[in-house]
């Protein structure tokens, strides 16, 4: 338990709040191993290195209300980085920031440098209703960490 208590305080989170903290061990092995869980990735018992990320190469998100499209524009995630999409339930479109993101797919490979979200993002939360807002939030990770993600929204198009 050392190991993921020294791996814990080696490196900075930040919160939802914007307020920096360091976790324990038992916060640190059980973030790792819930990152590797939702990604299809073996548990790991020692502390993996730590990663560095590049820049994101995503570029922003497309809606659209009839078609029901939600895409992710930009690049394939670099060798040994996969992207962890997260979106937050259709807001009004006058709202600038929400706080709840549910996971809804992971991507080691884009699609013509697309990720489609369509089928996750309806069964998680409904057909897209035009007029609303959508966020999605594009996280990068690797061995089981992962960066703080970038946001995107936009607002559902015909």
């Amino acid at each position: 338990m050392a190991g993921w208590t020294a791996f814990g305080n080696s490196f900075t989170t930040v919160n939802s709040l914007g307020q920096s903290n360091h976790m324990t061990g038992l916060q640190a092995y059980t973030k790792v191993n819930t990152v590797n869980a939702l990604n299809g990735d073996a548990q790991v018992s020692v502390p993996p290195a730590l990663p560095v990320f590049l820049p994101p190469t995503t570029t922003g998100i497309t809606v659209t209300a009839g078609t029901q499209l939600l895409e992710v524009n930009g690049a394939s995630p670099a060798a040994g980085t996969k992207f962890m999409m997260y979106a937050a339930a259709q807001v009004s479109a006058g709202v600038s920031f929400v706080g709840n993101y549910k996971w809804l797919a992971t991507f080691t490979t884009a699609t013509g440098s697309e990720f489609v979200l369509t089928s996750t993002y309806t069964a998680a939360f409904g057909a897209l209703i035009i007029g609303k807002k959508v966020f999605v939030k594009v996280v990068q990770s690797q061995a089981g960490m992962q960066d703080n993600g970038t946001v995107y929204s936009a607002v559902i198009l015909t």
